[in-house]
């Protein structure tokens, strides 16, 4: 499991990814293939960093209850 460092550099430079995105709006319509594709690999890596942190959250709410 990533430690707290590193799963917040990934979140700070997803933040980045996604304001980057939103700063250069595009109608998925109208969008080229490639873009898309990007986007889809952008949110699928969000998807991984999320899942890490709930794990990571889940595991310390279960050692701070067997506490």
């Amino acid at each position: 499991m990533p430690d707290k460092l590193n799963l917040i550099e990934a979140l700070k430079d997803q933040q980045f990814q996604l304001r980057r995105m939103l700063d250069n709006p595009m109608w998925v319509s109208e969008a080229p293939k490639a873009s898309l594709e990007e986007m889809e690999a952008q949110i699928q890596a969000i998807k991984v960093i999320l899942s890490d942190l709930q794990e990571a959250i889940s595991d310390r709410k279960a050692k701070s209850t067997a506490r």
